[in-house]
C-alpha cells in the first residue's frame, strides 16, 4: 500500500481545548501508523511526537489571529501542494476556508462545533460555511447533532461522515481520592470537589460554575470546593465571583493533557454546563476517570450521556437543577456508584485508536479516487 502524506490544518498544541486535543490525537495516531503528517498551524504550535509542525507567524490579536492564519496557511499550503496527498482542515471557518481559497484537493473539512454554531449568527458565516462544506471532497462532523445543525442551515452534507473524538484508556475509579484531595489540591478531606474541565469561555458555561457550586453547597449544607481545570479569558471574572460569594475555588490554569486525569480523579463530580457543544470531550474524560458527570442537555452531549444511566442530564441553563443533581449524587452513594460503573463502560467505547482508523480509511479512499 502506498504511504500517504497528509497535511493537517488547524489550531494545535500546546493550546488545550477540544479541537486541539482532537487534532493532536489524529496527528499522533496517523504518524505512528507510518503515514507522513505535516501540521500547518498558528504561531504557538509545537510538535509532541513524530509529526512535523509548521508554525506560521500569525498575529496574536483576537480578530487578526484567525484572519492572518487564513491568509498565511492558504499561501503556504498552496506552495507545498504537490508534497501532499490529502489536506484535512480542522474548523471550517478558518482552516477550512484557507484550504478552500487555495483549492487544495482532495480536501477533508472537519467541523467541531462553534464553526457550525456561528452559521446561525449571521448570513456571512452561513454563506462561508455552505461554500466550504459543499466544495470539499468530504466533511467530517464530530457528532450527529452537528451534522443535523448543518442541514438546518441549508447545507448539503451528502459527502460526510461522523467521527467522534475519544479518550485515553479508561482507568477504574480509584480508592485514594482523599489522598489526592489533600496532596494534589492541598484540601481538607471534608471538602467535596466539584470540577469543571475546559476553556474558560461563556459558550462552555464557565461563568456559571461558581453559582452552581455555591447553590449545591447551600442545598447540601456541606463544604464544596470548585476545581476549575483550564484557563481562558473568564479566569479573573470567575475568581472575583467566587470571592464575592465566599465560594472556595481552585483554578489550575493550563494543565498538560496527560495530567488532566489526575485532577479529575481528585474530584467527586464533573459538571459540564456547556451552552453550545459539538460533542463534549470533557464528558468522556470524566467517564474515563471514573467520575460521575452532570451536564446540560445541549449539543452532542446526549449522544454520550444517557440520563440517570451513565451520567445525569439537566435542562440548559438551569443552575438550580444542576446544583440539585450534584447534591443528589453526593448523598446517594448507590446511584453514584451505578453511574460511575456504566460511565466507565461507555468510555471504553470511545478510543482514539478507532477515531484514527476511521480517518486513515477515509484518506486512502479519497486518495484512490483522486488518482483515477
Amino acid at each position: 500500500m502506498v504511504k500517504l502524506k497528509i497535511a493537517l490544518l488547524g489550531s494545535y498544541l500546546p493550546k488545550i481545548a477540544g479541537t486541539e486535543i482532537y487534532l493532536s490525537k489524529i496527528a499522533q495516531g496517523i504518524s505512528e501508523s507510518g503515514i507522513g503528517v505535516h501540521i500547518i498551524t498558528y504561531s504557538y504550535g509545537r510538535p509532541v511526537g513524530k509529526e512535523l509542525v509548521k508554525a506560521l507567524p500569525t498575529v496574536n490579536l483576537k480578530y487578526l489571529r484567525g484572519m492572518s492564519y487564513v491568509l498565511l496557511s492558504s499561501l503556504y499550503a498552496k506552495l507545498k501542494e504537490r508534497k501532499f496527498d490529502i489536506f484535512n482542515a480542522h474548523y471550517a471557518l478558518t482552516s477550512g476556508l484557507a484550504a478552500t481559497i487555495s483549492n487544495l484537493r482532495p480536501r477533508v473539512v472537519t467541523c467541531h462545533g462553534t464553526d457550525i454554531f456561528n452559521g446561525f449568527r449571521n448570513a456571512l458565516y452561513r454563506g462561508v460555511l455552505k461554500y466550504v462544506i459543499e466544495t470539499s471532497n468530504h466533511t467530517v462532523f464530530v457528532s450527529k447533532y452537528l451534522r443535523d445543525k448543518a442541514r438546518e442551515l441549508g447545507i448539503n452534507v451528502k459527502y460526510s461522515s461522523i467521527i467522534p473524538g475519544g479518550v485515553n484508556k479508561p482507568t477504574p475509579p480509584i480508592r485514594g481520592k482523599a489522598w489526592l484531595k489533600r496532596f494534589l489540591l492541598n484540601l481538607d478531606t471534608s471538602y467535596y470537589v466539584v470540577s469543571f474541565l475546559g476553556g474558560l469561555y461563556a459558550h462552555k458555561g464557565a461563568h456559571l460554575t461558581v453559582d452552581i457550586a455555591y447553590m449545591a453547597q447551600k442545598i447540601l449544607k456541606r463544604d464544596i470546593c470548585l476545581l476549575i481545570i483550564g484557563d481562558g479569558p473568564l479566569r479573573s471574572w470567575i475568581r472575583e465571583r467566587a470571592e464575592k460569594l465566599g465560594q472556595k475555588a481552585i483554578i489550575t490554569g493550563y494543565v498538560r493533557h496527560k495530567h488532566v486525569r489526575q485532577y479529575l480523579q481528585a474530584s467527586d463530580i464533573l459538571i459540564v454546563p456547556s451552552i453550545e457543544e459539538g460533542l463534549g470531550l470533557s464528558c468522556l474524560e470524566g467517564l474515563a476517570a471514573g467520575v460521575p458527570v452532570v451536564a446540560f442537555r445541549t449539543g452532542g452531549i446526549p449522544e454520550i450521556i444517557r440520563n440517570m444511566s451513565n451520567g445525569v442530564l439537566v435542562e440548559a441553563i438551569s443552575i438550580k437543577e444542576m446544583a440539585e443533581k450534584i447534591a443528589l449524587l453526593i448523598e446517594n452513594k448507590e446511584l453514584r456508584s451505578k453511574i460511575v460503573r456504566k460511565g466507565y463502560e461507555t468510555a471504553k467505547q470511545y478510543s482514539w485508536k478507532n477515531c484514527v482508523e476511521k480517518y486513515i480509511k477515509l484518506f486512502y479512499k479519497l486518495a484512490r479516487n483522486e488518482r483515477r
